[in-house]
């Protein structure tokens, strides 16, 4: 299916050497990192970018996420 999206310049340039290297299309690649991402969720996982894991809110959570939540975050971890 053909469709217009914005994505981010580091995903695209990612997608780009994968889709060169693995003589695929960039569209396939983006599926295929969009399917793993999807599964990964579905299976309670925290997903990764950039080898970092992410902070995602729940659907219908209140917690907006800045740089004083991570900071009390970590700062609770040690």
């Amino acid at each position: 299916m053909r469709t217009t999206l914005d994505i981010d310049d580091a995903i695209l340039s990612y997608a780009r050497g994968v889709a060169k290297h693995n003589k695929t299309t960039i569209g396939e690649v983006i599926s295929d990192l969009a399917k793993d991402g999807l599964k990964a969720h579905s299976k309670g996982k925290q997903p990764v970018r950039d080898g970092f894991p992410q902070i995602v809110r729940k659907p219908g959570s209140n917690v907006v996420i800045t740089n004083e939540f991570i900071q009390t975050l970590l700062d609770e971890s040690e």
